[in-house]
């Protein structure tokens, strides 16, 4: 049943602090409901046989985006697609390998995001030394993570492209389109239209206002490009701005850590985590999750890494990379979603896959040259939390197929 205008509007309000506090543009494509690459996977999944346990139910065939259809001219091409892949063990290894590439990722960014969220906003108090900045920092991210258990909806509420220089600029520039990954894994909390109307109604007006004021104060001050954003604030307003830009910062933290909530609930579906305490915090809200065991290893994660890099500049350097590579994996999965599930013609899933991992090669091979200053850190993240959900779906894997051919057959229950 469609939401209210007023459930609609009350969750647009409460979006624009989850997860436009790390700004992205993802494209919009869910799974009933929740977003992300684990959500695209189990999309995949449940229209091809590519995964390694079966995980398809009589049930399926009641869901919303779930349709027979019967054949025809225009369904050759999907088939031969879908035919191809659930023969091919490697086609299948990889998808999956992918998918839990891009999940890990994803969860890795939620530790830099906060990290770099409060670091810079901590960073713009007067005569005050790095370390004093640091350990605010870390007080503040303690604090955050200690009221996750309460929910989102509270938390919620509350120009020379060829020169060098301006090629290696384009890893600085990913950090403007961060949190493409935290959106589309944020739809289990709300849904397309409370996003659609958040953005457009106020989150990209504000968004473009800003950058607009410090652009012009760069064009009469551009040697201040250290701190911009406070140097161009007029001194009355800097405390009242300062308070603003620390909440915003703490809400930008948000985004990505009940994104990684969300992925990690979808995981058990299907069985590529181990199972966690799973709170849903909301009465009306059935999307909206806190999990107490990845909550509090994120703030540890946080705190050493705030601890460890004390700097937004090392900070920034390592966060280029795993966002790319998430894009580069989701404009994958959504090209082969168009192929064989929504039938799109050939010619337009062509267009979009050629020209939006185009643009994310570009900013992908100038992220690179930032992996020995920093950029191994998410990587190194995500290695390990690919192997742990790798190793764990294989001894699912491993049980599902000793329990059935190791399962006893009714009649043989029966003439016992």
């Amino acid at each position: 049943m469609a939401a209210s205008w007023v459930t609609t509007l009350n969750l647009a309000f409460q979006s624009l602090g989850v997860i436009y506090g790390d700004i992205g543009t993802s494209p919009l494509a869910n799974d009933n409901g929740d977003g992300g690459t684990f959500a695209l996977y189990s999309l995949i999944c449940r229209y091809m046989k590519v995964s390694f346990i079966p995980n398809d139910q009589p049930e399926d065939t009641q869901l919303s985006n779930y349709r027979l259809e019967l054949p025809s001219d225009n369904l050759c091409r999907p088939q031969k697609i879908k035919e191809k892949l659930e023969k091919n063990k490697i086609d299948k290894l990889l998808l999956f390998l992918s998918t839990i590439l891009g999940t890990s990722m994803v969860i890795g960014d939620g530790v830099l995001t906060p990290c770099i969220s409060v670091l810079s906003a901590v960073g713009g108090i007067k005569d005050l030394n790095q370390d004093g900045v640091v350990y605010i920092s870390i007080t503040i991210l303690i604090i955050l993570f200690c009221v996750q258990r309460f929910g989102i909806d509270k938390i919620g509420t509350s120009k020379e492209m060829v020169r060098t220089d301006g090629y290696i600029s384009l890893g600085g520039a990913v950090l403007c389109i961060t949190g493409t990954e935290a959106m589309f894994a944020d739809l289990g909390h709300f849904n397309v239209p409370t996003v659609q109307i958040s953005f457009s109604g106020i989150v990209f007006p504000a968004l473009l206002t800003a950058y607009i004021g410090q652009a012009a104060y760069l064009t009469k001050f551009p040697t201040q490009i250290g701190h911009t954003f406070y140097n161009s604030i007029p001194d009355p307003l800097y405390w009242p701005t300062f308070v603003v830009a620390n909440a915003a910062a703490v809400i930008a933290s948000q985004a990505m850590i009940s994104g990684s909530f969300a992925i990690v609930s979808q995981s058990p579906s299907l069985r590529c985590f181990p199972r966690v305490k799973v709170v849903h915090t909301s009465p009306k809200y059935e999307g909206q999750v806190y999990i107490p065991e990845i909550n509090y290893l994120l703030m540890i994660a946080c705190v050493i890494v705030t601890y460890g890099f004390k700097t937004t500049e090392k900070i920034g350097n390592a966060y280029g990379i795993a966002v790319v590579a998430v894009m580069l994996i989701t404009t994958s999965l959504i090209t082969l979603i168009m192929l064989v599930i929504w039938k799109t013609k050939i010619w337009l899933a062509f267009s979009f896959f050629v020209v939006f991992i185009s643009i994310e090669l570009v900013y992908f091979s100038s992220v690179l040259y930032k992996f020995t200053q920093g950029g191994y850190l998410p990587l190194a993240f995500s290695l390990v939390l690919m192997i742990m959900m790798g190793v764990y779906h294989y001894a699912q894997q491993q049980r599902y197929m000793f329990e059935l051919n190791n399962k006893v057959s009714s009649v043989y229950v029966v003439r016992i």
